[in-house]
């Protein structure tokens, strides 16, 4: 009699607990699914020495982590990578970074200190190196202290920032892997292990490259199983209808107004609208006359409509970039710089006083040509797969008709594009004017912006890249003052320094900035919780933190299904059976 009492009991139990609201309970965070993001071509290269495009970033910065990482906020952090954390003497010429001590490779052997001290040895000592920093210029120590702490020594006391970007935003590289690695510049490095939040697995080209978690990451794993990169390529048309069919959860780029209109209704979709630091340029190749003539860069910067590019071209988001190459904002923007109005009689008045007026050129049509006969007619090369490129294309090439300038249209896909300007490093040069974007990192809040765009001892301002050719004495002269800046601690002489670099950038016109890009980022909210974004400038959802905050949405989500219950009411029901029936058969 007591046992079927007590099964009673466990089964009314049970059938009253299918009306208790159960959503109080806390439910787990579920483990497991895929993330599938977008990039729009395959990268070039993995290797973190010697990136080039930006289809190589996104792709090494999810394997490889650094000592820190910079927050959606632009800070950098302790904590958010290897380091856990950071001091420096009272003078700072003496720097030291702690690490964490569980930290884990992709292959399973740990994280050692000698794998940071390696990591930036091998840009250190050697100054050709593609990713090779500034600061290591000024560097005359690196070693280690410990098992979980290494000191950088420098021969003047940097300004923090400085340190911060150059040394602990430097991916760190798996020693026991890279020193067997006979030329580190040129290692095509296509099955790369790092450390970071995702482990590469394949990597399929013009299809999607693979990462499953990295289930050992020393600041927790992430609790989705698999994160995808397809390579969308085609149009931004068929890219928007994988997000919404479900194929891709985050869409970022120039999302035709059309498109956007679409996600603003779709109950699944969500929108983070920001600016980007990224301006959008037209480049002249000053290897070539008369694209070396300054005269000629101002006049054909005066006859472009920056305001129509950003409304017709570019739907309106994004600002016009002016001529000093920085956002227009922030503690080291040079406001009272050359203005170049979109005003074509001033440009045509420019022209005429070159004494470029020659050709089939009468004043309000033709082709001109300068005054040793050659005729201004250019080859104009673009992305031929991006829309808002090709709508500005076809601007430019009415902008210019009306100063007497030939624009042929040469669209080409981006890798080819970047090759043929001399972007990877290759040396190629083979172009009259181009038109591409590029970061110009971070000019809104940080002092040395100048010299990674301009410095000619720097990569990218160096010989070996510097796309447009930019030569001369202003060139020489912007150099010396980015190395002034480098040294210089007092925040008022950083500004004034930086303010005589903008006023002769903008008189140079090294490159010609059109405008500083806008952007949406469109993603799914009925799949996955977690998306980590910020109302700022640059709080992308597509960022670490929401990598390691990521999941399923858990469904349904008010805590125990009533079929759970039932089952396990079945299942008591039948082990209290056997037990009454061991007892029936012992008695």
């Amino acid at each position: 009699m007591k046992l079927k009492k007590l099964l009673y009991i466990v089964c009314v139990s049970m059938v009253l607990l299918l009306s208790v609201n159960t959503s109080a309970v806390p439910a787990a965070i579920p483990k497991g699914g895929t993330l599938t993001t977008a990039l729009y071509a395959d990268p070039g290269v993995l290797n973190p020495l010697a990136w080039a495009t930006i289809y190589d970033l996104p792709v090494i910065n999810r394997i490889y982590d650094p000592l820190a990482k910079t927050d959606l906020d632009q800070n950098i952090y302790p904590g958010s990578g290897l380091a856990t954390g950071w001091t420096h003497s009272d003078d700072n010429t003496i720097w030291t970074f702690n690490i964490y001590d569980n930290a884990t490779w992709h292959d399973g052997e740990p994280v050692t200190i000698d794998d940071v001290l390696y990591s930036h040895d091998v840009l250190w000592s050697d100054p050709d190196m593609p990713r090779w920093d500034w600061l290591y210029e000024y560097t005359t120590d690196i070693s280690v202290v410990n098992t979980t702490a290494i000191q950088f020594t420098f021969s003047y006391g940097p300004k923090e920032i400085d340190v911060l970007t150059s040394i602990a935003l430097g991916w760190i590289m798996p020693k026991h892997i890279w020193e067997d690695v006979t030329d580190p510049a040129t290692f095509a490095n296509n099955n790369p292990i790092g450390c970071g939040i995702w482990k590469f697995e394949e990597w399929a080209a013009g299809d999607f490259i693979r990462f499953s978690r990295h289930e050992d990451y020393h600041l927790g794993a992430p609790y989705l199983e698999e994160h995808i990169m397809k390579i969308t390529g085609g149009t931004i048309e068929s890219s928007f209808y994988q997000l919404q069919t479900g194929a891709l959860d985050v869409l970022s780029g120039q999302i035709p107004p059309e498109l956007e209109a679409l996600a603003r209704v779709d109950p699944n979709l969500q929108i983070w609208e920001g600016l980007d630091d990224w301006v959008d340029y037209i480049g002249m190749n000053q290897r070539r006359y008369p694209n070396n003539i300054v005269k000629f860069r101002q006049a054909v910067s005066h006859a472009i409509n920056r305001t129509k590019i950003v409304e017709n071209a570019y739907w309106g988001r994004g600002i016009e970039a002016d001529a000093g190459m920085s956002l227009p904002y922030g503690p080291y923007y040079e406001p009272n710089i050359r203005q170049y109005e979109y005003d074509v009689a001033k440009a045509n008045a420019m022209l005429d006083a070159l004494g470029w007026t020659g050709g089939t050129w009468d004043g309000t049509e033709g082709v001109r040509e300068t005054d040793n006969g050659t005729k201004l007619s250019f080859e104009f090369m673009y992305v031929s797969d991006v829309e808002h490129h090709i709508n500005t294309a076809f601007l430019m090439q009415e902008f210019m008709e009306a100063i007497g300038v030939e624009l042929i249209l040469d669209p080409q896909i981006f890798d080819v594009e970047w090759h043929l300007i001399g972007g990877d490093g290759g040396g190629k040069y083979d172009y009259d004017w181009y038109y591409v974007g590029w970061v110009v990192f971070w000019s809104d809040h940080h002092p040395s912006w100048m010299g990674w765009m301009f410095d000619e001892d720097q990569w990218w301002g160096s010989d070996d890249v510097n796309i447009p050719g930019w030569s001369g004495i202003n060139r020489s002269l912007v150099t010396n003052l980015t190395h002034q800046v480098a040294v210089t601690l007092g925040e008022a002489e950083t500004k004034e320094l930086l303010s005589q670099a903008q006023k002769i950038v903008a008189e140079s016109l090294p490159y010609t900035p059109i405008m500083w890009r806008g952007q949406i980022e469109i993603y799914r909210n009925d799949t996955l919780a977690g998306w980590k974004t910020m109302e700022t400038t640059f709080g992308s959802p597509n960022n670490y933190r929401s990598w390691l905050a990521l999941h399923l949405i858990e469904a349904p989500a008010d805590g125990t299904s009533g079929f759970e219950i039932l089952i396990t009411i079945t299942a008591l029901t039948a082990i209290l059976g056997v037990i009454s029936r061991k007892r029936r058969i012992k008695t």
